[in-house]
């Protein structure tokens, strides 16, 4: 069986039922308590009208709790105003980011209606999920019954753009996130700050030079950090043509890429830095920190956009191309780049993780597709551990899927000896987490936790402690 066998196809495009139960743990778990949650899209049709793009589904999250004596877990779709509004109807209504339908509708008009499948994290004692450039929606972090969309005290509003990246800093409990504005005029990137009881500390707007299409950022203690490529999106096209947000992208490879620093404190725009050599884009940030008056980010990039490759479901990754992993010094006192070492990577790679705490950017551990460079659809069945030594990014430590199975979902740390990640069964279906030493992945899990019904493969996924 391969990666593109025919059990793991069908397994994508399968929605599955929402169910509650016990979990089976297989193997030693040390002491944990608190709660998994993993985000992502998982219904990909509705009376025969089918999606194209991974992004297109309705968000699902799976909850696992991890209490003293026992372990349980719930699977439960997100009733966004989408998917409320697409259930009663019995079909699809709107556009979504890759597909679009006959007579289908934006949000007012103006943006996608967002499927809320992306992300999920715990702020100001709230389970939040997001999607892109929309209002977070709050689940109850026990049974995951939808509550409604969250506007944090009336600060935000339908129109404000509010990405699916937010960051949380451990340490003061704030939550920082971003929006783009893509008005073909003046498009913006909005930046928000808000304290740990989810307050709004401030909403502040930074001029952009084009209309990048940006997912992820950094967070170093007195800077936020932004990749900047020249993927763009063209509004009108979006909007006066009909055209799905996929079809409205445009990527310029003899553009250049630069990173955007703005003041953490504040808001305030610090910088744009060119970046040397051919433009790459980045869909996500492994991190960043300070050191005196250097600021370093680390980012995982790729010589043209991923999403392309998330296309047509359930055949994804068809033609990927390998992963490029970056590390940029920057002066700040005079806002001048003074080191860029980049090492190419054999294979396409994402979902960069590190310990929540974590303030260096030597070592991460990031989802890889071990049959990158051939043809056909393929996944992710690699989890790596990858640490900056002597100038490279070498993976130094890695974990192979079983033959038949594939990963999904951020991985994630709970405690110093766990990380965990999804896994799917050899029938194709994702039923079960590993647990592995983030030290020893070559070891193999320590533990499974095989759930009560299958899942979804997800995206983006956190652990909250038990307080």
């Amino acid at each position: 069986m391969t990666l593109a066998s025919p059990a793991w196809i069908r397994a994508l495009e399968t929605t599955p039922a929402a169910w509650s139960g016990k979990v089976d743990v297989e193997g030693e778990l040390a002491s944990v308590r608190g709660s998994y949650y993993l985000n992502g899209p998982a219904r990909f049709s509705r009376a025969g009208q089918r999606y194209r793009h991974w992004l297109d589904g309705d968000g699902m999250v799976l909850a696992v709790h991890f209490a003293d004596r026992e372990v349980t877990a719930v699977l439960r779709q997100v009733e966004s105003a989408k998917f409320r509004e697409e259930e009663q109807a019995g079909r699809a209504l709107f556009r979504t980011f890759g597909t679009s339908f006959a007579g289908d509708r934006l949000r007012a008009g103006i943006a996608l209606e967002s499927p809320v499948n992306v992300s999920v994290f715990a702020h100001a004692g709230r389970l939040l999920v997001f999607g892109e450039q929309s209002l977070p929606y709050e689940l109850d972090p026990r049974t995951l019954e939808t509550r409604g969309p969250f506007d944090f005290d009336h600060k935000l509003n339908a129109a404000s753009p509010f990405s699916a990246h937010a960051k949380i800093d451990p340490s003061s409990g704030e939550l920082f996130n971003f929006g783009v504005s893509y008005a073909k005029a003046a498009p913006t990137l909005h930046l928000y700050r808000f304290d740990a009881e989810g307050r709004r500390v401030y909403r502040s707007r930074v001029a952009l030079d084009a209309a990048h299409t940006i997912h992820d950022f950094a967070v170093a203690p007195q800077h936020l950090i932004f990749h900047l490529s020249p993927y763009t999106l063209d509004v009108d096209a979006l909007l006066g043509q009909g055209a799905t947000q996929m079809d409205a992208l445009r990527w310029d490879p003899d553009g250049g890429s630069a990173l955007l620093v703005a003041d953490r404190e504040t808001g305030a725009h610090c910088a744009t830095i060119p970046l040397p050599g051919p433009a790459h884009f980045s869909l996500h940030t492994v991190g960043a920190m300070a050191d005196a008056d250097r600021l370093t980010v680390c980012v995982q990039e790729s010589a043209r956009p991923d999403y392309e490759q998330y296309q047509p479901v359930p055949e994804l990754f068809q033609t990927v191309v390998p992963t490029r992993i970056a590390r940029y010094v920057i002066d700040t006192t005079n806002w001048t780049l003074i080191e860029a070492v980049r090492d190419d990577h054999p294979l396409a790679a994402d979902f960069p993780a590190r310990p929540p705490a974590a303030s260096a950017t030597d070592t991460h551990w990031t989802l890889a597709i071990s049959n990158t460079g051939q043809d056909g659809p393929k996944f992710f069945d690699r989890l790596e551990r990858i640490e900056w030594r002597d100038g490279r990014g070498d993976v130094v430590d890695h974990y192979r899927a079983p033959s038949g199975c594939v990963l999904g979902g951020e991985p994630v740390f709970v405690g110093e000896r766990n990380l965990i990640v999804q896994e799917t069964s050899p029938d194709g279906r994702p039923r079960s987490l590993v647990v592995l030493d983030p030290m020893n992945l070559a070891h193999g899990p320590h533990a499974r936790l095989h759930l009560p019904g299958p899942t979804h493969l997800g995206f983006h996924a956190v652990f909250v402690p038990a307080e």
